[in-house]
Formats: structure tokens, sequence, C-alpha cells
């Protein structure tokens, strides 16, 4: 007698592969997804989607055969009975059991894309309850939420962490302002959101509390912080493709990087794109390319600042420099600390809640000390600026030649060590700043002129500005 047809009478499902693929879901697809991308696992724990990296997936399986029994025990006949008895048995085997699994990952509601996840950036999954940030009020864990992100922090309405905020106004010199704007901006970070188009560079040189601190906002986001390497966010020349270290980002609210060496270059072209609005393209090694929109705040620490080569505010206006001007002396350092601001956990993300509430009713407002931090950095950024300050006079009726112009810039940055901009973008800048061209006389002869700028040097004579004939 043929197994399939006579179980087909009397069971749900066939004595095949498929049919314990469509059991193992039947029992268990509630609380399983599989990720194609990831090529992993998913399994619901009771707080969050967890990744799978305990083999769960084959307790399951294996529960599932062992079900197949209990199948047999409740056939209708003897014949039935020895058919599931006998299936049940062979599928112990590990290639049925392996078989099983993988038919069940394409079974109806199992795959997944990764971006089906952790997709409302106002909800956070802590050890208590999902946290909605646009109230500040805990809910039950659910499914439904698609949250594989946990924070194993447990939010106590009564917790304090007074040494927590003595560290903060040690490392701030007791300046207010900003430790309230650090306030809003770790609040911020806690979301998904990032419509404040910007970065934190902390700067400042060694023992003054920006590796604690980063720690601490990695600790409060849990499993949605990432320590990235920081040469992830510097400049690869032309090598712009898909990268799998951009790929491990998705789904952050935090991805934190530190120590840039001195003259390293900011990605800048990245910067933007992960601070702002725009959909980023990654890849998993081995795997196709997939883009998602960031949700994460960047938040870099450097003894040097790292280079910037753009003058326009397409990057300067993501820029947040915050400086950490305070050097805690050798006696002066807790080596309890870490212990101490762990066991405070619940008290500061309650602080950090109200941060978050904070900014919502009035964004980040960066201090004073901030912005002038910035803008100083832009200052010291702009070396085609330098060079004009230096180099050059800027009257509306000056004129000189576009070669020496380039030829004076050049030698005055190889001389300096700075990086030396091509021809063609040297001109695009002097454009951005008002410094048009204009082309002088015929043929062989014609030449490209600057004008509003000239040489201010001895060995280059000014000239004056007159229309062309």
């Amino acid at each position: 007698m043929n197994a399939v047809a006579v179980l087909s009478d009397v069971a749900t499902f066939n004595p095949t592969d498929l049919g314990n693929a469509e059991r193992l879901v039947a029992r268990h697809g509630a609380d399983l997804h599989y990720v194609p991308a990831w090529k992993r696992w998913l399994v619901w724990d009771g707080r969050r989607w967890a990744v799978d990296d305990t083999q769960r997936i084959h307790q399951l399986a294996k529960e599932t055969v062992r079900a197949i029994l209990e199948e047999a025990r409740d056939a209708a006949t003897r014949d039935e009975a020895e058919l599931l008895a006998k299936h049940a048995i062979a599928s112990e085997s590990n290639g049925r059991i392996g078989a099983m699994i993988e038919r069940a990952q394409c079974e109806e509601g199992i795959p997944a894309r990764p971006t089906d996840f952790d997709a409302d950036p106002d909800l956070l999954t802590l050890a208590n309850g999902t946290l909605d940030l646009r109230t500040g009020r805990l809910r039950p864990h659910a499914r439904e939420d698609r949250i594989t992100k946990l924070v194993d922090i447990r939010l106590e309405a009564d917790a304090r962490c007074p040494t927590w905020l003595a560290f903060l106004e040690r490392i701030m010199g007791g300046d207010q302002d900003m430790i309230g704007f650090l306030q809003r901006a770790i609040g911020y970070s806690l979301t998904g959101h990032t419509r404040e188009q910007c970065m934190f560079l902390m700067h400042g040189t060694g023992s003054n509390g920006k590796s604690k601190f980063l720690q601490v906002l990695r600790w409060l986001v849990g499993d949605a912080a990432v320590a990235a390497d920081f040469a992830t966010f510097l400049d690869r020349g032309r090598d712009s493709g898909p990268r799998n270290d951009v790929a491990r980002l998705l789904g952050a609210r935090v991805v934190t990087a530190s120590e840039a060496n001195e003259g390293q270059r900011l990605a800048e072209g990245l910067i933007k794109s992960v601070t702002g609005d725009d959909v980023v393209s990654a890849r998993y090694l081995y795997s196709e390319a997939f883009e998602f929109k960031p949700t994460f705040k960047l938040w870099l620490a450097a003894n040097h600042k790292p280079v910037v080569r753009g003058t326009d505010d397409g990057i300067w206006r993501r820029v947040r420099l915050v400086p950490f001007e305070v050097t805690i002396p050798p006696e002066e350092q807790d080596h309890e600390l870490d212990a101490k601001l762990q066991g405070e956990l619940p008290g500061i993300l309650g602080w950090a809640l109200d941060g978050c509430l904070a900014w919502r009713r009035g964004r980040l407002q960066p201090p004073e000390r901030v912005l002038l931090a910035t803008a100083s950095y832009r200052a010291e950024s702009d070396v085609l600026g330098a060079w004009i300050a230096e180099c050059c006079v800027r009257e509306d009726g000056a004129a000189d030649a576009a070669s020496s112009l380039y030829a004076s810039y050049k030698k005055w940055a190889e001389n300096g060590g700075e990086y030396v901009m091509s021809q063609t973008l040297f001109g695009r800048r002097l454009e951005e700043r008002g410094i048009t061209k204009e082309l002088r006389g015929t043929g062989a002869q014609r030449l490209v002129w600057r004008r509003g700028v000239r040489l201010a040097s001895q060995d280059a004579p000014a000239a004056r500005w007159e229309p062309a004939p």
C-alpha cells in the first residue's frame, strides 16, 4: 500500500520532507522567520526576534519529528499507525531533519527581508517591555512589532544615576548647556530617526571621558549599537561599490568609531548618505547587493580631527564637533567606574528617555560651545581659503591668469604638506566663492582669467580687470 495515499486520509501532512516542513511550520511557525539575505533563522524568544545562534531551529525540528509518534498513537487503524511510526523513525536522521529545515525556509509566512525588521523608529525593546519613544510609555513585547534588537535594561521609574551625572559634570567642566545638549543627543540616538541629519564628532586628547561616554551610549541601545572600524568612514578613493562593512550597520540606532590617525580624510559622500534620507547600497559577503535607509546616529571620537576637504554646506551642516577639553589626571581616574555605571543603567536609561522627550519638544539645540568649535574646525579645514588669505587680494576690479593662480596655490599647498587638488577642481572651488572666469584673447593666445582676485606676491604682478574687447 502507498504510504502517501494512506496518510492523506488520516493526517494533514504527507510522510515526506515537505510534509515534515509543513508540520514544523504548523507547530512553531508563529515563532519563526528565515531571512535569505542573512542565511539565518530568527526565533521569537518572548521579547524579540532573536538571531538563532544556538540552533534552536534544530531543537524545534527534533520536537516536530517526535510529535509524529503522537500522530501514530492517534491513528484510526493499526496500518496507519505503523506507517506513521515508520516515518517518524526515518525522519530522525540528520539528512531528513536538515531537509525539513531547508524546506521550511520557503513555507508561507516564513521568509522575510532584512528591511522587514526594526522598521518602527519610535520603538525600543527593553527587558521589561517595548518602549514607545513618542510617549515614554512601556507596553508588552509583541511579535507583530518585528523587533530584533534588545536593550537588556529595565526601565524603572524610581531609578537614579548619580555617578553618571557626576561623570558628565566632570568631563564637561560643569557646563550645563553642554550636558543638556548631550542628554538630548543621546535621547535622539535612542530613536531610529535621522531627521537631524548630523554626526557627532567628539574631539580631544586622551583621558577625557570620550571612550567611557561612548561605552555607556552603546549600553543604552544594546543590540542596536555597532562599534565600527573608523576606516569605514574614511575616504577609499575610487572604491565606491556596495560594502560589507556598511551592510552590518543595517538596523543600528548608534554607530561608534574611535581614534582617527592624523591626516585621515573623511568619506564625505558616505557621511552625507548615512546622516540623511539617502538610501545606502551594501552587501553581505558572498551575497547580492541591497539597499537600506540608515537609522543610526554616527558618533565619532578622535584625538585628531579627520580631514574634510569639502567646503560646501552639504558636508559642514552635518558636523557637530563636541569638544572634550577636560583631562582627568591619573589620581582622579576611577577604575571601578564601569561597574558603577552598569549598576546605574536603569537610571541612565530614564535620564536618556527624558532627553528623547526634550529633543522631540525642541530638537538638539547645540550650544554656542559646539557651534564655535564646529566653525573653527571648518575654518581650519578650508585650505583654499587659507591660500587666498595668505597669497591673494580679493577686490572687485582685480583679475589674474588662472594658470598663475593655480601655480601659486599648488606651490603653497605642497610646501605646507597639504592635499593638492586638480586644476579642474581648483577652478570649480573658485567659482563657488564667486571668483568667476573669463576667456581673454583669441586663437593660440586665448587664456582663462579669474575675476575678483589677484596674487599679492611681487613675483606675480597684479593685473587690473579689463573687459574683453
